[in-house]
């Protein structure tokens, strides 16, 4: 199965030809959920000023790492509202928090805990939903997953959820949005959708759409990425970026993701640190720990390959192109400048468990024990492939 939003605008005229979608349909009740700090940045108003004329509804209450108490907050204006058109606009936790509200305005009895592939959940039967990104990296405007964070238990644990219901009718990939994205956030953003496009490319689900679309996502960053970062103002790199997060979110929807997103979840809730960051800082050793299995070990050597051979990284093993381009990027590469090593044991049983607990781990092609994630914490602390 293979699985894309029916619609995508892109480029820098996407959001107005996304109106004039809107006005041929004749959807006039929009509903619009987002976060304060992108009403107060004024990436809001670029959508307000173009959705003139349309009877609109905001909710701005999405927190970062959202909560189901959030989402039930927001389902519950939807429902009020009763809109027919649902657009989320923002990073991937409101773009997390939009669907969870979609799926409460049109089934409000559905528990969001039990979200799966496997069972129906019944949306778009009211409204459509649309997703206007303004990060370039989470690949949540295309993908099948949600990530909700919840208490048990006195400990904070993330749950990453996902149906194919869930994936957008339409996504608005406008440059505009991320024009003005900080230094940190395009470097932390960027190198999580590079974790997105290298796991995909390895995951026991791949195939060959999945393998094109990571293969040349993993490609456009290395050569885009470094660019960006020394001229953030260059609008065409900006709609390149855009455009690669979103290709490297088609293939892991797609295909699944990995081990580097297991740790990522578990010590992302432990040491709350950004989410691209702490999956990038993971990547390199989960690449180096997967080169046990033949069939990962040999589309390493592929896009390593390809990428001596486009002068983006030079001629040694991938998990060492990675290392390099994540340190010099200005990404992490060992944990030891984010929590003490006496903390961090503190928190190993926890971390250990919440990722072996996570369903991204299926995916890897390499199944991981207890012994093997806890070498692999211990060798992120001390930075050492």
């Amino acid at each position: 199965m293979f699985t894309l939003p029916r619609q995508i605008y892109e480029g820098e005229t996407a959001l107005e030809e996304f109106i004039g979608f809107l006005e041929q349909e004749g959807l006039k009740k929009i509903f619009i959920v987002t976060d304060k700090n992108l009403v107060e940045l004024g990436l809001f108003d670029i959508l307000l000023n173009a959705l003139d004329g349309f009877d609109t509804k905001v909710f701005d209450g999405v927190v970062p790492e959202p909560t189901l108490e959030v989402v039930e907050e927001g389902g519950k204006k939807a429902r009020e509202f009763k809109p027919d058109v649902i657009i989320a606009l923002g990073g991937g936790s409101v773009m997390d928090a939009a669907k969870g509200v979609w799926i409460k305005y049109e089934n409000p009895e559905f528990d969001l805990e039990t979200i799966s592939p496997f069972r129906r959940i019944g949306v778009g039967k009211k409204s459509i939903f649309v997703s206007i990104p303004t990060t370039s990296g989470t690949g949540s405007e295309v993908t099948l997953g949600v990530v909700y964070t919840v208490e048990r238990e006195g400990r904070r644990e993330k749950i990453a959820l996902g149906s194919f219901e869930l994936i957008s009718n339409i996504v608005v990939l406008d440059p505009r949005f991320v024009k003005d994205l900080p230094k940190s956030l395009t470097i932390f953003t960027g190198l999580d959708a590079l974790t997105h496009a290298v796991e995909a490319l390895v995951a026991t689900t791949a195939n060959d759409f999945t393998d094109a679309l990571a293969i040349k996502s993993i490609i456009n960053i290395f050569e885009i990425l470094p660019k960006l970062v020394k001229d953030l103002d260059n609008i065409e790199l900006r709609r390149r970026m855009h455009l690669t997060a979103m290709m490297a979110g088609m293939a892991f929807s797609n295909s699944g993701l990995g081990l580097a997103h297991g740790l990522g979840h578990a010590l992302g809730a432990a040491l709350h640190v950004h989410h691209g960051r702490i999956v990038s800082l993971t990547l390199p050793y989960v690449v180096k720990y997967n080169m046990s299995d033949e069939a990962a070990r040999e589309k390493y050597e592929l896009i390593r390959r390809l990428l001596v051979l486009h002068k983006l990284a030079e001629d040694t093993e991938f998990h060492n192109q990675l290392y390099s381009f994540i340190k010099n990027i200005g990404g992490d590469v060992s944990l030891n400048k984010i929590v003490s090593k006496d903390a961090l044991v503190k928190k190993l049983s926890d971390i250990v468990e919440l990722t072996i607990q996570d369903p991204d781990v299926i995916y890897n092609p390499v199944t991981p024990d207890v012994e093997a994630i806890e070498q692999l914490v211990m060798k992120m602390y001390e930075g050492e492939l």
